[in-house]
């Protein structure tokens, strides 16, 4: 973990990259030898309900990263090389204490791969999502929640980083006339 005082004056020699991609989220993320663009595959399986209240899921994502699609002049330039590949397993207990109310604890732990550097990561994480709504007539009001610690080691180096973070998010629907 880095703390205050260990942080450079120059965010960018914090290695906070690729690695925490699979836990974060798609996007553009740096690495030793420079940025990548990632997507994920969220796998999962949900076995069979315990009752109307719990239930569990194997995760198994998969996320991969190819090299920056944006050349020295600003223009798209796909390449066909994969930089980056994680696998995140882990569990999840879904839990409905009311109707209109979801909590879900997670546990993962897994690698990360630069392929580049011919490096790995190994990456943990624990999160607790929480989703509530209500209902009223043709419209919904959603309010969620994510507390999540992740970390990650770098083999062959003392590199040990972590974070955590608070997001919440409000949502409103309303059911539009058109099908």
């Amino acid at each position: 973990m880095v703390t205050a005082e260990e942080v450079p004056a120059n965010p960018e020699n914090v290695n906070f990259n690729y690695a925490y991609s699979a836990v974060l989220g798609a996007g553009y993320y740096t690495t030793p030898s420079g940025r990548v663009l990632v997507g994920s595959l969220p796998l999962s399986w949900s076995a069979p309900p315990f009752n109307e209240r719990h239930r569990l899921k194997v995760l198994f994502p998969i996320t991969g990263g190819i090299a920056d699609v944006f050349n020295e002049e600003g223009e798209i330039e796909i390449k066909a090389q994969l930089l980056t590949l994680t696998f995140l397993p882990g569990l999840a207990w879904e839990y409905r204490p009311y109707d209109n109310w979801f909590l879900v604890p997670a546990i993962q732990a897994g690698v990360a791969r630069d392929f580049q550097l011919d490096t790995n990561a190994w990456l943990y994480s624990i999160s607790l999502r929480s989703y509530a709504w209500w209902d009223w007539g043709k419209q919904r009001f959603g309010l969620g929640n994510r507390l999540l610690g992740a970390g990650q080691r770098v083999e062959s180096t003392t590199n040990n980083t972590g974070f955590a973070l608070l997001e919440s998010g409000v949502e409103w629907d309303h059911l539009l006339p058109w099908t």
